[in-house]
């Protein structure tokens, strides 16, 4: 699968969920947006949206700060 332009292997995740990848990637699901395939995923799909080799998934994390 393609992260934000990066070749991520999924044999590397241990949970193949957009929220296993996510937590490998330190990521919290409540700062960040996901499109795969050209959808937005919803946070409340976060957990039972499984990934698939050829998935192309943007994430766009948000940051605090002023």
């Amino acid at each position: 699968m393609v992260v934000n332009g990066k070749t991520i292997s999924l044999e590397t995740l241990q949970d193949k969920t957009l929220l296993g990848l996510l937590t490998s990637m330190n990521l919290s699901e409540k700062r960040v947006a996901v499109e795969i395939n050209g959808k937005i995923i919803k946070k409340t799909e976060y957990t039972g949206t499984k990934l698939q080799s050829e998935d192309i998934i943007e994430l766009i994390h948000f940051a605090g700060g002023g």
